[in-house]
């Protein structure tokens, strides 16, 4: 039998151990007289609860059995009730003290919704820029409204909370938590009315929260995201829970793709401990923005301008007639493909940066997400070719800076004369909060970076600023590059003995987390795409994080499967009945092998496949 095969029937008697479990636990939790809480609704919610947080891989709702798909909607309202039930009675219970939010410990979840909060706030806070939000609307924050209540009190502390709940008893509840707090009684507003007929008052929110059980069912979920996608203003954010791996058999599953026509996917993240949603953020599309630009269609010759999605629904038709005369066309046809072919070097020069500098800055806005493979071929090969310049004319810059910084005595202290170091420090901090969310805070021993080039600045930063005990290996292909890398850290004694460089092009990892660099938007004519449904074979993805500023890069967080727990199931390649595992990655560079029996288990991959030039096998210059 081959591994590939031995993997394939493992995973498919897990996935079924766990389903029957599953349903074994309905089948108790629905014969229950009462969801109140109770000695045996406690026990058998744990026990499903715990039954369902190891992380798995993702299952295709769609493809269970038809029975099995029922008892999840059953299983996801038997949840919703419970949870409110258990809300309700622990809201009475804290009204009956003098000061009922100094004593939200009795509540036994409490510090998940610390840590939520905890999250949340960070992930709000980077598309927000540190700035807070002066009104923020809770949709379905119910009889113990706890997010709002984290959010307000520890990190959002001059924010006003609107709470919308369709439960008049549950708002009074709420309500009644507030009285004795002088500051959140003035900042905690409650209005009891369903949210689908709250109009105009959505666009005064900087950010609307979705609470998970709003909606239990896909339908309504979607109304109610096209309800506030209709009426929040151009620019603001939505927050929403969702549900990822055996999760969705709890709550209900937003679609990233598809439920969320209107917005912009920001962030996604899949928590992989107690924490049981997944958070996504999305940004209202800008309709009047000139700075958000349509997409023409590509393949109709009509005056109409077509957004086309990668999904299933129906397309979004524009007419041009309708729209405001400050609206740009972006047309990916037009990305200066020829201009750069004409080049004969990709050499730091005026010319060159100035090309280079009205590409980024034609991608950057945001816009409808592309469907690559439904772009002409022409186009598909203008990107690909833009890509690999792009590329190039990077590692050539960064060569040319790396020989400027080697001619200081102490180059790392003149890191400023890059002209994107910035960028870089704020990536880094990006990075290293994403990381340091899946690792408990904790710091690796040790990291690989695999196309780390002549000046390793994700590198250099995280090791400087963020992970100052970590060593690190830096992989590259190019003996020139790592000579010039390594030359900068000479005169540094800290960093001189924490960074490591290894020219090879096969990069041997048993690792526990894997972090690369995608694109999204009109950014993919710039960079290569992470497909995280289809790339990542053999890890889990924990958190896809899109920026809207002048960081370029999608940042994508995995973990390896771990192969000898029987929690987590191996995923067997896709390309391969070999044992190497391939990571495959979508660009024109060869694969990454991996060998699992030659390396340090001490290491921790991370691969931000930054799209060095002498990673490119075809050079121009």
């Amino acid at each position: 039998m081959s591994l590939q095969h031995k993997n394939h029937v493992e995973e498919n008697v897990f996935i079924n151990n766990l389903v029957t479990k599953i349903c074994d636990l309905y089948s108790q939790i629905s014969s229950l007289e009462s969801l109140k809480p109770s000695k045996d609704v406690d026990t058998l919610f744990t026990e499903l609860v715990h039954t369902c947080i190891p992380p798995c891989p993702k299952f295709d709702i769609d493809h269970l059995p038809k029975r099995v798909q029922n008892i999840r909607s059953n299983l996801i309202r038997l949840c919703g009730e419970a949870e409110g039930l258990l809300e309700s009675h622990f809201s009475t219970i804290l009204a009956s003290y003098k000061n009922p939010l100094n004593n939200l410990k009795v509540f036994p979840y409490y510090n998940n919704y610390l840590k939520l909060g905890h999250l949340e706030y960070q992930i709000l806070s980077q598309h927000l820029n540190n700035k807070q939000p002066k009104k923020i609307a809770f949709v379905g924050s119910g009889p113990l409204p706890l997010t709002s209540i984290v959010l307000a009190s520890n990190h959002l502390t001059k924010t006003t909370f609107h709470n919308y709940d369709i439960d008049v008893s549950a708002n009074s509840k709420a309500s009644a938590l507030m009285v004795n707090d002088d500051d959140l009684s003035t900042r905690m507003v409650f209005k009891s009315t369903d949210v689908m007929d709250v109009t105009s008052e959505l666009s005064q929110y900087d950010v609307v929260f979705l609470a998970a059980l709003v909606g239990l069912d896909k339908k309504d979920k979607v109304k109610v995201i096209e309800h506030l996608g209709k009426y929040m203003a151009p620019g603001s954010l939505l927050m929403l829970r969702s549900a990822h791996g055996a999760r969705v058999f709890l709550y209900p599953v937003i679609d990233t793709d598809c439920d969320l026509q209107g917005f912009e996917v920001l962030s996604v993240f899949h928590p992989t401990d107690e924490i049981i949603n997944s958070v996504v953020i999305a940004r209202k599309h800008y309709s009047h923005n000139p700075k958000v630009l349509q997409m023409p269609s590509v393949n109709s010759s009509s005056s109409s301008l077509i957004a086309p999605f990668n999904c299933n629904c129906r397309m979004m038709i524009v007419h041009p007639n309708n729209c405001s005369h400050e609206i740009e066309a972006f047309n990916p046809l037009n990305i200066h493909g020829n201009m750069f072919e004409d080049k004969r070097s990709l050499k730091p020069s005026k010319d060159v940066d100035t090309l280079f500098t009205e590409l980024v800055h034609t991608c950057i806005p945001p816009c409808p997400k592309f469907d690559i493979d439904h772009l002409p071929k022409r186009v598909q090969n203008i990107r690909s070719n833009l890509i690999r310049l792009c590329g190039e004319a990077e590692g050539l810059l960064e060569s040319h800076f790396s020989a400027i910084l080697a001619s200081f005595k102490n180059p790392l202290n003149n890191l400023k004369v890059f002209p994107y170091y910035n960028n870089y420090l704020k990536l880094g901090h990006l990075e290293y909060q994403i990381l340091s969310q899946h690792l408990n805070n904790k710091q690796p021993k040790k990291i690989a970076f695999v196309g780390s080039g002549p000046l390793p600045l994700t590198s250099i930063v995280l090791a400087s600023n963020h992970l100052t005990k970590t060593i690190f290996h830096n992989y590259d292909i190019d003996v020139s590059a790592n000579s010039k890398a390594s030359a900068l850290m000479v005169n540094d004694d800290d960093l001189s003995t924490r960074m490591v460089f290894k020219s090879t092009d096969v990069m041997d990892v048993t690792s526990s987390l894997l972090m690369l660099r995608s694109a999204h938007g009109a950014r993919v004519f710039l960079y290569p795409v992470i497909d995280t449904d289809c790339d990542l074979q053999g890890f889990e993805v924990l958190s896809v994080f899109h920026p809207t500023d002048e960081i370029i890069n999608s940042v994508v967080i995995a973990r390896k499967h771990y192969s000898h727990n029987p929690k987590v199931l191996q995923m067997p390649s896709v390309n391969s009945s070999s044992s190497s595992l391939i990571a495959p990655f979508n660009c024109n560079c060869r694969m990454m092998i991996v060998h699992p029996n030659n390396c340090s288990h001490e290491i921790e991959a991370f691969n931000p496949l930054n799209i060095h030039g002498n990673m490119f096998e075809d050079k121009r210059s």
